[in-house]
């Protein structure tokens, strides 16, 4: 696609986080991590999806669930999307090229229950709108890391998804394991590639 005379296109690589998921594994353990991208000249946006099974789902309204009445009122919900930012402030991080890149929220978080009930035990969606200034630098070669750490004590599947945008092509390439750290720990991260750039 073109704007302002600039074509872009990049490569995705996605990166699963507790290594390759054995074929007869459950998704159902698997908490979902699905990152919404679009790329233009001038900004980077992120949506995360955070996808909780019903299980987790449940340990997640009795967070929210202060006053421990089984109904989840507005400000409960908003004192917990509050804590949520806060999360991803310190375990939300954009690299290009290795140098991060200063995420800031574009929008409220946003809470789908599916019209469940308060405390059901039933699956709901997070969204978390995120974006950043894209870098002067970006260009023919440029690496772009997202690594996502929310609800790093929970099994999580990362998938990557591409919403067009003017002035970028994005292509998934390929997908992998994450990187085991010396603590034990997966290392959370989706991965673009920009493989062309040209005026």
């Amino acid at each position: 696609m073109r704007s302002g005379g600039v074509v872009w296109v990049c490569g995705i690589a996605m990166v699963v986080a507790p290594s390759v998921v054995n074929a007869h594994d459950s998704l159902e353990r698997y908490v979902q991590h699905a990152a919404v991208v679009s790329v233009t000249p001038e900004n980077i946006d992120i949506t995360l999806e955070i996808s909780f099974n019903s299980h987790d789902s449940q340990d997640e309204r009795r967070i929210m669930d202060t006053n421990r009445d089984a109904v989840l009122s507005d400000e409960e919900k908003k004192v917990y999307l509050n804590q949520v930012l806060a999360d991803v402030a310190k375990r939300v991080a954009l690299r290009v090229d290795n140098e991060e890149v200063r995420l800031v929220p574009l929008y409220d978080p946003e809470l789908d229950f599916y019209d469940s009930s308060d405390l059901e035990e039933h699956p709901h969606l997070l969204r978390i709108f995120l974006f950043a200034r894209t870098p002067a630098t970006l260009n023919k070669g440029s690496d772009i890391q997202l690594e996502d750490r929310l609800w790093e004590a929970k099994p999580a599947m990362l998938q990557a998804r591409v919403k067009d945008s003017s002035g970028i092509n994005l292509v998934a390439k390929q997908s992998g394991t994450a990187l085991r750290l010396d603590d034990g720990r997966d290392k959370r991260f989706l991965h673009w590639t920009c493989t062309a750039f040209r005026k």
